[in-house]
């Protein structure tokens, strides 16, 4: 299956330059730590199951 790429967009927030979202539902971090790399984001498990990430725009941050 192709894999297409489009910027992040959450909760009206638009991360343009930030992250990236996949149809395959994985997230890109474009800026990997501040180095200007890009890396793949690792969802973590919410108590009560569901998977989490941590958005941050601006030194604010988001868990979606």
């Amino acid at each position: 299956m192709l894999e297409i790429w489009r910027t992040a967009v959450y909760d009206g927030e638009i991360y343009e330059g930030l992250y990236k979202v996949s149809n395959l539902g994985r997230i890109l971090n474009l800026n990997y730590k501040r180095t200007g790399k890009a890396e793949l984001m690792n969802p973590y498990e919410r108590k009560d199951g569901y998977l989490q990430v941590d958005l941050s725009k601006n030194g604010k941050t988001k868990k979606c």
